[in-house]
């Protein structure tokens, strides 16, 4: 079966929780995390409400990068092995693009194709941003605390973490997407199964357009044909809920965590943007503006996969109740009414009551 979203699963997925991702992830973590502490250390040394808010925009940023790096070995570590089973166990059980025939095959490389060129958008965006960050452009000083702080504790030496630092930039970009990106397509892989179903259901009658409803009433074969495509349909339909279920309990905790970490990281970047925006250099504006725009990219593409996740199991009910029940029997009566009971609540990711939506946007 042809994955539409292969480009993701295999940056993000097959190389991101690859042996040689992990290691270079651990160590730049880990010099990362003792960065930020000793610019933590330098900022309560030299305190003021000034400084605070020069350098607060980038602790925050960079403090939701190591969560986020964070979360991604604590995902690779912990939880990396159920992930891989639930995932091995959809692709086990997922349905091919090619089931429900050429127009619906079209039709779901038409939207991935949408979807995949956002997302080469977002690539220019965060390879914008990494590029202008070196100090090559200048200006760093504005930003960038770390750079005060090799000099003040490294002194000539200095130099080799300078490097280090702006040489691992790269790599946080792609941290910085990775983790969502694997959420993301565990959505749309969802979302491309619901769609399935849709399909399936409206072409639950094919293979006997010609017959009247008389015949099809009365129709024995007509009959048991329906029931076991709708009996196919609720399989298919309870194993994503099950599937999506175990994501979402497996997610749960590194979502909250992250998703409370973006907070401050935004609030820090808005009231660095208000106090000093009219002072601040051409680099720095141009710099602040990437950041922004990265952020708000992410926070769109999260929240577009889970209300389209939501939208497109909610067509599920209206295709169902579309059907030509009228004319079934008793059985198949009762097994639509049990598919329209399983169906009445969308299929969305939800983590303690935050859900993947455009609410979560606004």
């Amino acid at each position: 079966s042809v994955d539409p979203f292969l480009l993701i699963r295999k940056l993000f997925i097959d190389y991101g929780y690859s042996k040689f991702t992990k290691i270079i992830n651990k160590l730049f973590l880990v010099f990362h995390s003792v960065v930020f502490l000793l610019q933590a250390h330098y900022i309560i040394s030299n305190f003021s409400l000034d400084f605070l808010a020069r350098y607060g925009c980038m602790m925050t940023f960079t403090a939701y990068i190591l969560n986020q790096g964070m979360t991604n070995m604590s995902c690779s570590i912990i939880i990396e092995a159920k992930s891989w089973k639930i995932l091995n166990d959809h692709l086990n059980s997922g349905w091919s693009i090619d089931s429900a025939g050429q127009k619906a095959r079209k039709a779901i490389l038409k939207k991935a194709k949408i979807f995949n060129n956002f997302s080469y958008l977002l690539f220019v965006f965060f390879a914008i941003k990494t590029i202008i960050m070196y100090p090559a452009f200048g200006g760093e000083n504005e930003l960038i605390l770390c750079v005060e702080v090799f000099d003040k504790h490294f002194g000539t030496f200095s130099k080799i973490p300078y490097f280090f630092y702006f040489a691992s930039l790269p790599f946080f970009s792609y941290s910085c997407l990775r983790l969502c990106y694997v959420m993301t397509y565990a959505t749309l892989q969802m979302q491309v199964q619901t769609f399935l179903i849709c399909e399936h259901i409206g072409q639950i009658s094919i293979g006997y357009d010609n017959d009247d409803e008389l015949k099809k009433r009365h129709g024995i074969c007509y009959q048991e044909d329906i029931c076991k495509r709708l009996s196919f349909c609720i399989k298919h339909h309870i194993i994503l809920k099950r599937i999506i279920k175990k994501l979402a309990n497996l997610a749960q905790p590194c979502m909250i965590v992250l998703l409370t970490v973006s907070v401050p990281c935004m609030i820090g970047i808005l009231s660095f943007i208000l106090y000093y925006i009219e002072d601040a250099s051409n680099i720095l504006k141009i710099r602040l503006a990437c950041m922004t725009t990265c952020i708000l990219l992410i926070m769109y593409m999260f929240c577009k996969s889970g209300q389209a996740l939501f939208d497109e199991t909610s067509c599920i009910f209206d295709t169902l109740v579309n059907c030509p029940w009228y004319i079934w029997n008793a059985k198949n009566r009762k097994i639509l009414l049990i598919f329209l009971i399983n169906s009445l609540e969308p299929l969305k990711f939800s983590f303690a009551g935050i859900t993947l939506d455009y609410r979560l946007a606004v």
